[in-house]
């Protein structure tokens, strides 16, 4: 149990639960955010699998008992069980959507098709949770993977690309495990602009998987990718150092977002609804005059 910096009774609700079963760690700490408690649990872990789960949402008493048999039988590196979206407003349950094979034991190659390529793409986003997912422990260790602390949006995204990047094996089972409440803030409205290089971290993310397996980019996508950095840039500017700036600037991601964006012909400007404000940031970032990007910078986000 990981306090990260608590203000109310949490720290002797655990205190209390430790006193009772030494079967329970507790670690108090600074408040440090989700990823950096998460972190510490990892750091702490002595077993041979992790399970990350949600504090408001809710999972099946037999979750773990069944999970572990499973990873224990076959000894896949991860174990995808199935969950239920439940809405707290609309009192209802939806199930999530899974397209894997059943009891199947996925290899590298189809890891990549059918989970990295969907998460790059946008087109699996029940696949970006932790929280339906029971891995084994080998890949945490010190130098294992670990929750990027600098991301406050799609921490758990960039979790499991990381994992699947280094795992060998995957299996689903279509059990229904999990209950991931919706209580109508699990929108955009959560997202946090992080200023600095750090910004451009789930870009080059899906950068470096797409080169390194052959994952094609469709056109609609890549432009999209580009319109997003530019807004990180411009977002950046004046809320991050100099030397962070000129360091995004230079990136070789963000000239490539700039001249992508500034090769579309006028009917592709029109479709992708690439804005002349958008032609002209993107100009003077692949010019990297950081002067008169400041001035530009607040018409960015106008239509």
């Amino acid at each position: 149990m990981v306090n990260d910096g608590s203000t109310d009774e949490s720290e002797r609700v655990c205190v209390d639960f430790a006193l009772k079963d030494n079967r329970f760690k507790f670690i108090n700490k600074q408040n440090g955010g989700v990823s950096s408690a998460r972190n510490a649990g990892i750091d702490a872990a002595t077993g041979d699998f992790l399970a990350f789960f949600d504090g408001d949402d809710l999972f099946i008493p037999e979750t773990l008992d069944r999970a572990i048999d499973m990873l224990c039988e076959c000894h896949e590196d991860v174990l995808i069980f199935d969950f239920n979206y439940y809405d707290i407003v609309e009192t209802n349950y939806r199930k999530s959507h899974f397209v894997l094979p059943s009891d199947h034991v996925l290899n590298k190659d189809e890891i990549v098709k059918l989970i990295i390529e969907p998460l790059i793409l946008k087109r699996g986003t029940d696949f970006a949770g932790i929280w339906n997912k029971l891995f084994a422990a080998k890949f945490f260790g010190s130098n294992g993977v670990r929750f990027r602390e600098n991301m406050f949006y799609g921490e758990d995204w960039r979790f499991i690309l990381d994992f699947l990047d280094v795992c060998e094996t995957v299996r689903y089972i279509p059990e229904i495990l999990y209950i991931y409440r919706l209580d109508g803030t699990q929108t955009e409205s959560k997202y946090k602009h992080l200023p600095g290089v750090c910004a451009l971290d789930s870009y080059k993310c899906k950068n470096d998987l797409s080169r390194k397996y052959g994952i094609a980019i469709p056109k609609d996508e890549a432009v999209r990718q580009s319109l997003g950095i530019m807004n990180e840039i411009a977002f950046s500017k004046g809320r991050c150092s100099k030397q962070e700036f000129f360091i995004m600037l230079n990136d070789n991601l963000a000239k490539l977002a700039a001249k992508r964006l500034l090769s579309l012909g006028k009917k592709e400007r029109l479709q992708y609804e690439v804005t002349k404000r958008y032609l002209i940031f993107a100009f003077f970032v692949e010019k990297q005059n950081a002067s008169v990007l400041s001035f530009f910078k607040r018409f960015l986000s106008k239509k």
